[in-house]
């Protein structure tokens, strides 16, 4: 039986945004929400949570501002908005006395890729160009799914690379992947080894049964389909049936190490190993115990 695999990719639209645009790389990417191959992010809750435009200062004593999801309103005092270029997503106010403020990059000309040398788990990059003078800027977006709060945003460094292309950064756990599609992973009885796994919109549940052979034993959410399909099973749930009886009466969950094997018996030899499962955590081996 092949796996079926069902790909949703979620479209995230924020009309409360003047200016949230769609990228020309990508139909479904906007410059708040977007998929790089079939992992997708998305920054709409981060721009909830922190409102109005960040701030980061370099070394130079520069300071940026950077609006999620829009551009830096014309109405803010350090706005850079001009007649030929109104959506600045990036400020920059320089040291002067009073300060120029430069366009960084617009929102309308942006693309997503992921972090260099980093995974779909690490975060992602969002690029503006289409600055004064040719400027761009980079926004590095780190996945730690430990940070507090919004995170912490920052110039990066370092901060301007070669020369008008700005870097900034960051750090929060709304970096990191969207969970947009559940896994239901199936086993037969008969032999755990043969696995089955289909791939459903997050909000679909999980049949309890795949054709006539196969039973569920995992339900999990997962970034992408790809992800779905390379689960790792981390525990081996050992299944018991009374000698005398034949009924089955517990299951014993043991982590996967080396050294670790599901007894043959136990309970003094009166219960017998009648089959073992992979299963992605301990709760799951709950389900073969009938005590």
């Amino acid at each position: 039986m092949k796996s079926v695999a069902v790909m949703v990719l979620l479209v995230v639209a924020l009309a409360s945004f003047p200016h949230f645009v769609r990228s020309a790389a990508s139909s479904n990417n906007t410059n708040c929400a977007g998929c790089i191959g079939s992992t997708c992010y998305d920054l709409s809750r981060l721009n909830a949570l922190v409102g109005g435009p960040v701030s980061a200062i370099d070394p130079d004593k520069n300071t940026y501002y950077y609006q999620l999801c829009g551009a830096v309103s014309k109405a803010t005092s350090f706005s850079c908005a001009t007649p030929d270029n109104p959506y600045p997503a990036v400020c920059q106010q320089d040291t002067r006395f009073p300060p120029d403020y430069h366009n960084c990059g617009s929102t309308d000309k942006f693309s997503w890729s992921l972090r260099s040398g980093k995974g779909p788990d690490a975060g992602f990059v969002l690029e503006f160009v289409g600055g004064d003078d040719d400027r761009k800027v980079t926004v590095e977006f780190v996945c730690d799914s430990s940070a507090t709060g919004g995170g912490h945003f920052s110039v990066a460094n370092p901060s301007e690379n070669p020369i008008r292309v700005y870097h900034l950064q960051w750090v929060t756990a709304y970096a990191c992947p969207t969970a947009r599609v559940r896994c239901c992973t199936y086993a037969t009885k008969q032999d755990p080894t043969r696995l089955q796994s289909i791939c459903l919109e997050p909000s679909a549940q999980c049949p309890g049964t795949l054709g006539s052979q196969y039973d569920l034993v995992a339900d999990n959410t997962a970034s992408s389909c790809d992800e779905c399909r390379q689960t790792t099973w981390d525990s081996a749930c050992c299944v018991y049936d009374d000698v005398a009886t034949q009924e089955q009466l517990s299951a014993v969950c043991l982590p996967r190490q080396p050294s670790n094997r599901c007894p043959a018996t136990r309970e003094n030899k009166t219960e017998q190993l009648v089959t073992v499962f992979r299963v992605p955590d301990c709760d799951r081996c709950k389900v073969y115990s009938k005590v």
